[in-house]
């Protein structure tokens, strides 16, 4: 990603201090975010703004990647209406209790994930692929 001019920048969203040990703990973290999405949004649009800061960074050259929780959180970000390049998700949480915001979404997105992940419903990938499909539609009808 490097030699395409891409500069790597790691998230803090849970924030200063906030270190889970366990897995309890970190599914306590990220179910605080998964529930408040808002809260979500603005701490990955917080990032991304200290981000296009750095003076190594390309602002016509960004994207985000995460996994598992940080998939989720990518994919948040696409939907803020980030202007970003694409967003990669791998393992990430497609659940999104305002399917609408999908149409905000400008960027490319890619979702990595495994048919027999048992994390994820089949309910939720299927709101997800007609949630990007409306975002599709949308794109079209803007043309």
């Amino acid at each position: 990603m490097a030699r395409l001019g891409y500069v790597a920048f790691s998230a803090d969203i849970y924030g200063k201090g906030i270190r889970p040990q366990t897995a309890e703990e970190a599914k306590t973290q990220a179910t605080l975010y998964r529930s408040n999405r808002a809260l979500l949004r603005e701490r990955v649009n917080a990032a991304l703004t200290e981000l296009r800061k750095q003076p190594q960074t390309d602002s016509e050259k960004l994207a985000a990647i995460g996994y598992c929780f940080g998939g989720t959180t990518v994919l948040e970000l696409a939907r803020s209406g980030a202007d970003i390049d694409g967003v990669v998700s791998f393992h990430g949480g497609l659940d999104n209790p305002n399917p609408q915001d999908g149409k905000r979404i400008k960027s490319k997105v890619l979702v990595l994930h495994g048919a027999d992940d048992p994390l994820v419903s089949q309910e939720d990938i299927k709101a997800f692929e007609q949630e990007l499909r409306e975002e599709i539609k949308n794109r079209q009808s803007c043309l």
